[in-house]
């Protein structure tokens, strides 16, 4: 089995209290004060998993005494988000990557954002879900870091939403809108992500998905259930 990393409060969440922590700037920054990073947008792609993962994954050992605080911080256990450490061990992204969430902190930001996105299909795949990670810009001007595609510790998150997979041909459009919200304590984003698969040749098919911080769900479909079982 591939090990499967947990991201709850992590990097979805940690810069998303530099947004609250922007609310209060002016007390917090010296006159003529700059914010870093500049900007961190979340890129979003369908994704292709290998069958180690999609079929038998299994958390990091060294996620497991994280994963009990968690639970026990919220007195239940639930459907935490998580990351996939291995993502360049046969995971394929099948379609550019588009904006899921941008955050300018030189500037306000809203709590709630909704934001539309389509893919182009570029080649016959089985997809699994979508994975979402970072693009940082320490200043306006500094070059971009993708940490897809470059070595950190800011591993992919995995929106599991096809666990059996879902075909998909070259040339298929999804469309998607993503929306972000508060949730329930104030601090911390909540996720919903649906959409539509326009083949070139069959039926639309729809979907939808939801991330929340602290989920009421529990091992809601079949990767949750292999996750959980391991």
């Amino acid at each position: 089995s591939s090990s499967v990393q947990i991201t709850h409060t992590y990097w979805m969440s940690s810069y998303w209290n530099i947004f609250i922590d922007r609310i209060n700037r002016k007390r917090m920054l010296a006159q003529n004060g700059s914010m870093l990073p500049y900007r961190c947008s979340t890129l979003l792609a369908p994704v292709s998993l290998p069958a180690s993962i999609a079929q038998q994954p299994c958390f990091a050992s060294n996620a497991i005494s994280y994963l009990w605080k968690i639970f026990e911080t919220w007195s239940r256990p639930f459907d935490v988000r998580v990351s996939v450490a291995e993502h360049q061990n046969g995971c394929k992204i099948v379609a550019a990557p588009q904006v899921f969430e941008e955050m300018v902190f030189d500037s306000l930001i809203n709590s709630a954002q909704t934001v539309e996105a389509e893919f182009t299909v570029g080649e016959d795949a089985d997809i699994h879900g979508f994975f979402l990670w970072l693009s940082l810009q320490c200043a306006p001007e500094a070059k971009r870091l993708d940490t897809l595609n470059t070595e950190t510790n800011w591993f992919p998150v995995f929106f599991p939403i096809w666990p059996q997979s879902t075909s998909v041909q070259m040339g298929d459009r999804i469309e998607v809108t993503c929306n972000r919200s508060l949730s329930d304590d104030g601090i911390h984003p909540d996720y919903e992500i649906s959409g539509s698969i326009l083949p070139r040749n069959g039926s639309v098919r729809t979907f939808a998905w939801e991330s929340f911080h602290h989920a009421q769900s529990f091992r809601c479909n079949g990767f949750y259930r292999a996750l959980f079982g391991c």
